[in-house]
C-alpha cells in the first residue's frame, strides 16, 4: 500500500550546500529507521514524487536507487519500490546493537506530545520533571539580587550587554568552576541562555545538514532535537554501568565520520550514571586522535549525592588539547525557567561559538546576569546548593527505599542507584509490558514518568530495541519523600495491573 500521509519537505535554500537529491535520501532513510515507514510499504511512483516535490524524475529515481542499494528499500519490476526489512541487523553487523544512525522516534512527534502533557494533571504524581526542586527555588534571595540590582545599577541593567556575558558575572563563574576541577580565565567563559542554548551554539558551528552526530544511547532530549533541527544524522553508542561505552567509538567514528560529539558524563540524564576516571582519559584520547571536538553537558555537577563518593572532575578539567566545549547552567542550581548558564572553551572554538551567539540572540538576559552574580559574589546561591544537594539526597534515599520495598517492581526489573544528580534509570523485565503500555496505565491511576523511547535516537538500537522498550526514567528531585513513595504505590499498582491482564503466555512474577 502507498502510504497516504508521506509529506516530504525539501529546503530548497539549504540546495547548494545540501542537495536536494541528498536531503530525499536522507530523509526517507530516517523514516524507514524510525519506523514511520514500515516493511512492505509502497513509496509513491518517480514521477509522482517528482512533481509532488516540483524536482526532475531523475533525482527520485536518484535516491530510490541509493536507498535500494543500502538495503532501506526493495524494487520490483512492474509494480514499484516497496520499504524493505531493515538493513542492519545485530547477527549480520557487529556495529548495529551500538548504533542509531537517524533522528527522533516518532513517539516525540507532536502528536504523541499529549502523552507528556498528562504527567502534568492536577494529582498526578509526576517522576518526570528532572528540573531543580520548585518548592526549595531561593525566591527570597532572587528577589533581593534583583532588586538591589536595580537599585545601584539603574537602567543600565536594562541594557543589551556584550555578547560574551557581564564581565563579573564570567569571573564569578570561573572562580565557582573551581569546585569542579577547573581552572579557566573569564576570557574563556560565555554565558548562554542556559545548556540548551549552548547545545544548539555547538549545533550550528559544527554540525551541517547530512553530517553525523554522536550521542550516548540514551540522551538527554533537548540535545537529540538539537541536532535534528540542524539536519544531523545521529549516532548512539551505548551507555554501561560507568558511563559512555568508550570503546566502541573508534569503530563508530571511522564508519561515520562524526563533526562532535555530546555526552554527559556526569549523573547523566535520563541514566544517572557517570563516566569512570579511566574511561574520561580514553574518551580525551580518542578526541585527539581522530579530532573529535567534544560537548561536555556538566548540567548536574554540582549535584553529588554520597558522601564518601565526590563527583568526578568536568572533563573539560583534564582537556590539555582544546577539544572539549564545557557546558553549565543556573537552571538546574536556581530554577528551570532561569534560563542562563554558560560555556567554557578554547579560543580558537570559543569566537566562533560566541558569533553564533550573536546572531542568535545578541546576548543573555542583562537584568538576570547581573542577579545571578549578585547571589554568587554574596555566597547565597552557594548555600542554596548546599541545602538543595541535602534535600536531592533525601529524595534520591527514599525513591530506592520504595523501590526496594517487597512487592513495588516485578522479578526482572532492575536499576543503578545515582550517586548524583537528578534521575534514576529503571528496566522493566524483558517478559512485560513496555515502558510506554506501562505509562498508559500509570497515568490512569495517578502516577507519571517519561517512557524510554522519549531518549533514543532512531536506528539498530533506536526507540524500538529492548533498553528503548524497557527502559523508563524516573526522576526524583521536584518531589518530597512522601509523594516519591506514593508514586512508586501507584507504580506498583500498575505493573500488577498489568500483569494481570497480560495475555503472554509467561507471567510476570511478582
Amino acid at each position: 500500500m502507498v502510504p497516504t500521509d508521506l509529506v516530504v519537505s525539501l529546503d530548497r535554500a539549504q540546495g547548494r550546500r545540501y542537495p536536494l537529491g541528498k536531503q530525499l535520501v536522507d530523509e526517507l532513510r530516517r523514516r524507514v529507521q524510525a519506523g514511520a515507514l514500515g516493511p512492505g510499504e509502497r513509496l509513491p511512483p518517480v514521477r509522482g514524487m517528482a512533481t509532488s516535490l516540483k524536482v526532475t524524475p531523475e533525482t527520485v529515481a536518484n535516491a530510490y536507487k541509493r536507498l535500494v542499494d543500502e538495503g532501506y528499500l526493495r524494487g520490483e519490476v512492474g509494480r514499484g519500490t516497496f520499504v524493505a526489512a531493515p538493513p542492519l541487523r545485530a547477527e549480520e553487523d557487529p556495529l548495529a546493537p551500538f548504533e542509531a544512525g537517524g533522528s527522533l522516534p516518532p513517539f516525540t512527534n507532536p502528536r504523541n506530545h499529549e502523552l507528556l502533557r498528562l504527567a502534568n494533571r492536577p494529582g498526578v504524581v509526576s517522576f518526570a520533571a528532572s528540573v531543580a526542586a520548585p518548592d526549595l527555588a531561593p525566591v527570597e534571595a532572587l528577589r533581593a539580587a534583583l532588586s538591589d540590582t536595580l537599585r545601584d545599577d539603574g537602567a543600565s541593567a536594562l541594557q543589551v550587554g556584550a555578547t560574551q556575558g557581564y564581565p563579573p558575572l564570567r569571573a564569578a563563574i570561573a572562580g565557582l568552576l573551581e569546585e569542579r576541577g577547573l581552572h579557566v580565565d573569564e576570557s574563556a567563559v560565555c554565558i548562554t541562555s542556559g545548556c540548551q542554548q549552548g547545545i544548539d551554539l555547538a549545533a550550528k558551528v559544527f554540525v551541517s545538514p547530512g553530517d553525523a552526530v554522536l550521542v550516548e544511547q540514551p540522551s538527554f532530549l533537548g540535545a537529540l532535537e538539537a541536532f535534528r533541527a540542524r539536519g544531523a544524522r545521529i549516532v548512539g553508542a551505548p551507555i554501561e554501568s560507568d558511563g559512555l561505552r568508550v570503546e566502541a567509538l573508534p569503530a563508530l567514528i571511522q564508519r561515520h565520520r562524526p563533526k562532535l560529539l555530546y555526552c554527559m558524563p556526569t549523573y547523566q540524564n535520563p541514566t544517572g550514571r557517570s563516566l569512570s576516571a579511566e574511561k574520561r582519559r580514553m574518551l580525551l584520547r580518542i578526541a585527539a586522535t581522530y579530532d573529535l571536538p567534544i560537548v561536555e553537558d556538566d548540567s548536574a555537577g554540582f549535584f553529588p549525592l554520597d558522601v564518601d563518593s565526590p563527583a568526578q572532575p568536568s572533563l573539560k578539567s583534564e582537556d590539555h588539547a582544546g577539544y572539549v566545549i564545557h557546558l553549565g547552567t543556573f537552571s538546574k542550581l536556581i530554577g528551570a525557567g532561569l534560563r542562563l548558564g554558560w560555556l567554557v572553551a578554547d579560543a580558537a572554538v570559543y569566537d566562533k561559538l560566541v558569533a553564533a551567539k550573536y546572531a542568535s540572540d545578541l546576548s543573555s538576559d542583562a537584568l538576570v546576569q547581573r542577579a545571578a552574580f549578585r547571589l554568587l559574589e554574596s555566597g547565597a546561591l552557594q548555600t542554596h546548593v548546599a541545602l538543595a544537594r541535602e534535600s536531592y539526597r533525601l529524595r534520591r534515599d527514599a525513591l530506592l527505599n520504595a523501590l526496594r520495598q517487597p512487592g513495588a517492581l516485578p522479578q526482572g526489573a532492575h536499576f543503578n542507584a545515582p550517586s548524583g544528580g537528578f534521575n534514576l534509570w529503571l528496566d522493566l523485565p524483558r517478559h512485560g509490558p513496555t515502558s510506554t503500555e506501562l505509562f498508559l496505565e500509570a497515568v490512569r491511576r495517578g502516577v507519571a514518568f517519561v517512557p524510554g523511547p522519549f531518549f533514543f535516537s532512531a536506528g539498530g538500537g533506536g526507540p524500538a530495541s529492548p533498553a528503548a522498550l524497557r527502559g523508563l526514567r524516573l526522576s526524583y528531585s521536584a518531589l518530597v519523600p512522601e509523594a516519591l513513595e506514593r508514586g512508586v504505590r501507584l507504580l506498583a499498582e500498575a505493573l500488577r495491573a498489568l500483569a494481570s491482564s497480560a495475555r503472554s503466555a509467561e507471567a510476570v512474577v511478582y
